[in-house]
């Protein structure tokens, strides 16, 4: 369990020795050379960033720790499957769970902040419905590389065990779950069950899914969107992406959650997977994929809190909580 950041590697000078090393030898490897020095913008409990400048611009080394080790074989797989979907890959480590990438350009978030234009997001949702089409044939390799299954009857089997985690959960205490809204939860268990259990029985494949697709995660290159931090993936119903995705984007650009827009945009997202079904099923099975978004976030944030201890758990101890009141407001208005 770590307490304090200082318990993980992260700023230990013997492990960034060891980092620094490895770059330099993949930058040699590949013809590059160090050009000034490097800075650690990012730190985590789950990962750290260095930007590392080259005399080929910057590239960004990052490492994730061991509950998340399968983002650098995943970001490395993408990579070789769907080339310039992910940021181009310099060099790779899986057993440590480390990745060196090249720049992949300005983020969205900045980008829709000095345009104030849903195009992009249309852009960017039906490049990724494709993308996700193309690697549902891909589930089970997904799935060797240890990223998570959180597919509808998986996550329908996991709920009660979720519901036992006092600890991630937090009921009774100010920043947790509320004993009422776990008795609720409790009592909608079996209705939630059920509808997991339907839409693990889709036309629509299981598939990768991000799991916290934002505008922070989207890059734009030179006309492509890059897709980067793929800790929290998963393999699941390919709808989860809309309730963070969709959410993202209302809070940037400050639309209502229900607006014309963002149904704009769940209708771009939905139109690439008409190939598996007719367009009303697909808008049925948009509900119950965001009650299984809702507990795909409350799994993952629950990965991280349960190798927590405060204070460094203070931050984020509410997550878990948060994800499943999520949970529990989306099933109390589904008929």
């Amino acid at each position: 369990m770590y307490k304090t950041l200082d318990d993980l590697p992260w700023t230990d000078e013997a492990w960034l020795a060891n980092a620094n090393e490895w770059i330099d030898g993949e930058l040699a490897r590949v013809g590059l050379t160090p050009a000034g020095l490097r800075e650690q913008p990012h730190i985590r409990p789950w990962s750290t960033v260095l930007r590392v400048p080259t005399n080929d611009g910057d590239l960004y080394f990052k490492a994730v720790w061991p509950p998340q080790l399968h983002e650098a074989a995943l970001t490395a797989a993408l990579s070789s499957w769907l080339p310039r979907f992910t940021p181009e890959l310099i060099a790779v480590r899986p057993a440590t769970g480390w990745l060196l990438l090249r720049d992949a350009g300005l983020r969205l978030r900045e980008i829709l902040k000095q345009e104030q234009d849903i195009s992009r997001w249309r852009e960017v949702l039906a490049r990724y419905a494709v993308a996700q089409i193309k690697l549902a044939d891909r589930a089970k390799s997904i799935l060797d590389l240890g990223v998570p299954d959180r597919r509808p009857a998986v996550v329908a089997d996991h709920l009660t065990d979720l519901l036992e985690d006092s600890r991630a959960l937090r009921v009774g205490l100010p920043d947790g779950l509320s004993v009422d809204e776990h008795s609720r939860m409790r009592e909608l268990l079996p209705r939630i069950q059920s509808q997991l259990a339907a839409l693990a029985d889709s036309d629509v494949p299981a598939t990768l899914e991000h799991n916290d697709f934002h505008d922070g995660n989207v890059c734009l290159l030179k006309n492509d969107y890059r897709v980067f931090d793929w800790g929290d993936a998963c393999v699941t119903h390919p709808f989860v992406v809309l309730r963070v995705g969709l959410r993202s984007i209302a809070h940037t650009l400050d639309l209502a959650a229900d607006g014309p827009e963002i149904t704009e945009l769940r209708d771009a997202y939905l139109e690439p997977w008409s190939a598996f079904a007719p367009r009303p099923q697909l808008l049925a099975e948009v509900q119950p994929a965001l009650i299984l978004a809702a507990a795909c976030r409350a799994f993952s944030w629950r990965l991280v809190v349960n190798e927590l201890d405060p204070p460094l758990l203070d931050e984020w101890a509410d997550t878990v909580a948060y994800s499943v009141r999520s949970l529990l407001e989306l099933a109390e208005t589904t008929t």
